[in-house]
C-alpha cells in the first residue's frame, strides 16, 4: 500500500506538427489501493473517430485488488515493476500498451474494469 496517490508515465507522445495526434499513457496506485492504467489520446485523429467537439479520448482499466498485483510481482515497489513488466518501447502506443497490461491480468486471474470517455 502507498501513503498517497502515486503516479509513473510509460509512454508520453506529444502533439505532432500536424495536429494529427498525441498519447499519454500513465500507470496510477492510490493511497486506498486502486490501480489504474490510462491512456489519453488527443488531436485530429479522435475528432474523426469521434466528432469536432471531442478533443481528448481516454481509456482507464482499473484493478482495486492490489495484493493480487503485487502477488504477482517481483519484491519491490509495485509501479516500478510493473513498468517492467509492460516493458514500454519506443514506438509502442497505448493500445499496445494496454494489450500487454490486460493479458498480464489475464495471465494472473486478475480481474479489472474499464471505462471510456470521451466528455472530458
Amino acid at each position: 500500500m502507498v501513503a498517497d496517490e502515486s503516479t509513473i508515465t510509460l509512454l508520453d507522445h506529444p502533439m505532432d506538427a500536424e495536429g494529427w495526434s498525441s498519447e499519454r499513457v500513465t500507470l496510477r496506485l492510490t493511497g486506498d489501493g486502486a490501480l489504474a492504467l490510462r491512456v489519453d489520446t488527443g488531436g485530429r485523429a479522435v475528432q474523426l473517430q469521434f466528432g469536432d467537439d471531442v478533443s481528448l479520448y481516454r481509456r482507464e482499466y482499473a484493478v482495486t485488488d492490489l495484493d493480487a498485483v503485487t502477488r504477482a510481482l517481483p519484491p519491490g515497489d509495485p509501479l516500478d515493476r510493473l513498468r517492467q513488466v509492460l516493458d514500454v518501447r519506443d514506438g509502442d502506443e497505448g493500445t499496445t500498451v494496454i494489450d500487454r497490461f490486460l493479458a498480464w491480468l489475464d495471465r494472473h486471474g486478475i480481474g479489472y474494469a474499464e471505462t471510456e470517455r470521451t466528455d472530458l
